[in-house]
């Protein structure tokens, strides 16, 4: 039994172990191509040429909420997984894009990548004469 067991385990994980080449594949900068839920996996600030990872600034209880981008031009962010306390409500806010940029409440990003695993927005600001800028990785889920 031990024997027909082992034969059983070893078959299931060699079936289920798939190896995952797969390359992202890069997107055009579309509304219908953005579509779909992302997670914040990386954050930097760059200041007078010096980079420092802000993401690690992150509670663990935002590092889990999901963005969802919808064609139609909406995100709504949500407060997924581990619960911040008291907990953030729920987000929804409107986007445009055209071409590389795009428009957020107002405020202006770069799409500087949109592939079929993720989605790199970048944005520069002036803060008392210094130029800062942020550049975060979303994973598409």
């Amino acid at each position: 039994m031990k024997k027909i067991l082992g034969i059983f385990l070893l078959v299931a994980a060699t079936v289920g172990c798939k190896k995952n080449d797969e390359t992202p594949t890069e997107l055009a900068k579309t509304a219908a191509n953005l579509a779909g839920t992302y997670l914040l996996v990386d954050e930097t600030e760059t200041l007078n040429g010096v980079t420092t990872n802000t993401y690690n600034d992150y509670l663990a209880c935002e590092k889990d909420d999901t963005h969802v981008y919808t064609a139609a031009g909406n995100i709504t962010i949500t407060d997924a997984g581990t619960r911040c306390t008291p907990p953030t409500p729920t987000q929804n806010v409107t986007y445009t894009i055209t071409g590389d940029q795009m428009t957020v409440m107002g405020q202006n990003a770069t799409i500087e990548s949109l592939t079929s695993a993720n989605l790199t927005l970048s944005t520069s600001y002036s803060f008392m004469g210094t130029t800062i800028k942020i550049k975060q990785v979303y994973l598409r889920q």
